[in-house]
Parts: C-alpha cells; structure tokens; sequence
C-alpha cells in the first residue's frame, strides 16, 4: 500500500524522517518500529512523550530497550534502506487508527497505538513491559485532547 505523507502531521513526517537517520547513521538497512519508537520519545513538544509521562510510563526503560534492540539488528556498508514489514503494518494500524478517531491526518498519537498494538514486535515487546497498550494510550490521549480532531 502507499503512503500519502501528505496526510501525516509535520512532526509524524518528522519522526519518520528521524527514524531513516537514525537507521542510516546506525549502518542498519531496515528502518523498524523501533527506530520511529525512538524518533517519537525524542521529538521535542512531540505529543507521544507528553502521552508517555501521563501514563507515568519509564522512558528510561523504554530507551533501554529500544538501546538493546538497535545493538542487535543487522548493521551493513552501503545497500538502500527501506521500511521493515513491522512499520509498514504499524503504518497501517495507525491510519486505521486515525480514521476510527476521525482525525485527517495521522500524528504521533496515531503511531505509538500503532507500535504498541502488536506485542509480537520488539517495539511491542518494549511498549508493553513499560505498561504503555493501546487502550491506555486512547485514555491517555482523551484526557490530553478530549474531542479534539486533528484537522491540519
């Protein structure tokens, strides 16, 4: 499926463009959920580490884990880098997400329910030892946001 980044807030087209650099610099050819799961908790005014500190979730374990995950994938010389199967399905969600919100664009919100929907994957895994569901998030955010819809 294509991906209309058109359609994703500045700061989620921002996180995805942090997870490719991140990938790059780590010599890693698959940008995964764990290299957006990092881009997101280091975004500054960034809403995911705003929703984070309401659920009380420890960032520090969960940049742990995502430390331990990066030292374990494959690191390569040169080569083209592309989206792993775990971000393109977490693509998905997160639109799926957006439109069961009624939200126009998809936003950092939309992507950590994404990420922590499938505890199958090692940013699942991560966001799910530190407490951090997609039900948890939802509450989260309503509290943050209300009835807001993201519009622009």
């Amino acid at each position: 499926m294509a991906f209309r980044f058109d359609k994703f807030t500045i700061k989620a087209r921002e996180a995805v463009q942090a997870a490719h650099d991140l990938a790059s610099d780590a010599g890693q050819q698959e940008i995964t959920g764990v290299h957006l799961l990092a881009a997101l908790l280091h975004q500054k005014d960034g809403v995911v580490p705003a929703l984070l500190d309401k659920l009380g979730a420890d960032r520090a374990a969960i940049l742990g884990g995502i430390h331990d995950e990066l030292e374990k994938s494959p690191k390569v010389q040169g080569g083209q880098l592309y989206l792993g199967q775990e971000l393109n399905a977490a693509f998905q969600k997160a639109w799926d997400e957006a439109r069961r919100l009624k939200d126009e664009y998809l936003s950092g919100e939309h992507l950590l329910v994404a990420l922590a929907s499938d505890t199958n994957t090692p940013t699942g895994r991560i966001l799910a030892k530190a407490g951090v569901t997609p039900d948890a998030v939802f509450q989260a955010l309503q509290a943050i946001r209300g009835g807001q819809r993201i519009t622009d």
